[in-house]
């Protein structure tokens, strides 16, 4: 009999960064096939309109409710009842993904029912001090929910040492996260210039859009074919369209849907990851899928993944542009990946080895 999984999750597929929770719904998608999956979603980005459960098959509601102990009230009522109603009081095991401090409730309801408890971490707020920079309150919250867990799920030993050194977790299990078949798209044309791209949440100081947009000011007058497209959307992007909206051929896509992202992709030549810390970078793993180059600052996950991938790996020095235009200058004389390069960087990321992965935890419950 197929276990019977409560997933819940903040992140969802159609939010301001098109890799958000776009990997939950693969996940939940595929485990379909050794197990019974529900789906609670709870909305929370503020600059998200789109968001829907409509991105998978898999049954569930989505939760949008007010701030603070009103906020935890409504929410625990909704999946009370969506569990007594809906599934018929039969819960196997839970599993909260991004696991945020107003779900402590159900942590502590798992632990009276003696559900098992499996939390899926993916942010690097445990990596850049963004996590010992919230208040005490919230710290203490999120580390309650962490301890009530049978396991801790990871997606890169480096985001586990993180939340070890946090004090949050000791021991943790890494299964990466499951991408998409790759799309590849085979080798492309150049000869109307080089297309970088920027595929994330507008987050300056988690993404640095910042110190890619000063850098495209210096090259971009040397030259004139090339191309800057940014997608996603986020609590930065006004205030940083107003303030480089000198800069010619820079094109701002705002929200992109996962689909809209398999096309951007398949439409840019050279992926740039410029952030000070990645857990694991999907928009990464995506971008080498579709065939494309990248760029990308030693943000820790993906120099634990992709050590060997035909990236051009740069410090994060937003202060220094010129590191970055030289980069631009270089990657654009690498060689496009195979079709054969591809499935096998990214074999270990495909459905089939992660649910093995997934299967192997059940059979600890």
């Amino acid at each position: 009999m197929k276990k019977q999984i409560l997933h819940c999750t903040p992140a969802y597929p159609w939010s301001g960064d098109p890799q958000n929770g776009s990997f939950v719904s693969l996940l939940v998608h595929h485990l379909r096939a050794i197990s019974s999956g529900f789906v609670v979603h709870l909305r929370h980005h503020s600059f998200c309109r789109t968001e829907s459960l409509l991105a998978t098959d898999v049954p569930g509601i989505s939760i949008g409710s007010p701030g603070g102990w009103r906020g935890w009230w409504f929410k625990r009522k909704s999946i009370q009842a969506y569990i007594d109603k809906k599934l018929g009081n039969r819960v196997d095991i839970i599993y909260l993904h991004m696991p945020n401090p107003d779900i402590l409730w159900l942590a502590l309801w798992a632990r009276r029912k003696k559900i098992p408890l499996v939390i899926a971490e993916h942010r690097s707020a445990f990596l850049n001090g963004d996590f010992q920079r919230q208040s005490v309150v919230r710290r203490w919250m999120v580390q309650a929910v962490l301890s009530l867990a049978q396991e801790v799920v990871v997606p890169s030993h480096a985001l586990g040492e993180g939340l070890r050194k946090a004090g949050l977790v000791k021991p943790y299990t890494v299964i990466p996260n499951i991408i998409p078949y790759p799309h590849y798209r085979g080798a492309t044309d150049k000869a109307e210039g080089h297309r970088f791209g920027m595929l994330a949440d507008v987050v300056d100081s988690i993404k640095g859009h910042s110190g890619v947009l000063s850098a495209w000011s210096i090259y971009s007058d040397l030259h004139p074919k090339d191309t800057l497209h940014i997608a996603g959307e986020g609590v930065d992007r006004t205030f940083l369209m107003k303030k480089f909206k000198h800069l010619s051929r820079v094109e701002w896509l705002g929200t992109t849907s996962p689909s809209q992202a398999v096309a951007f992709l398949q439409d840019i030549d050279t992926l740039i990851v410029h952030s000070p810390v990645e857990s694991f970078s999907m928009a990464l793993a995506e971008a080498l899928g579709s065939g494309c180059t990248a760029i990308v600052t030693r943000c820790i996950g993906p120099q634990e993944w992709a050590p060997d991938a035909p990236i051009e790996w740069i410090d994060y020095k937003p202060e220094h542009p010129l590191t970055l235009c030289l980069a631009m200058e270089k990657v654009k004389q690498r060689t496009e990946l195979t079709s054969h390069e591809v499935i096998a960087l990214l074999k270990p990321f495909q459905p089939e080895n992660v649910l093995q992965a997934h299967a192997s935890l059940w059979e600890r419950f």
